[in-house]
């Protein structure tokens, strides 16, 4: 169980350094400028996702 504790945070940390530039960060224009609007919601529900699998699904998937 640590291991897949361990393995999900893990995962959970490269899912969230990789999805913020991509899905947490969006362009806006407004005017002449643009500005960057964060989006951190997806991004949250996204490491949620990714946690939840691979602290509970992928053990299973290991057994059979």
């Amino acid at each position: 169980m640590i291991k897949n504790l361990k393995n999900a945070f893990f995962s959970t940390a490269l899912t969230a350094i990789l999805a913020v530039p991509i899905f947490g960060l969006t362009l806006k224009r407004q005017g002449i400028g643009t500005v960057i609007e964060p989006h951190y919601s997806v991004v949250a529900w996204g490491c949620l996702l990714v946690f939840l699998f691979q602290l509970l699904v992928q053990p299973l998937l290991q057994k059979s």
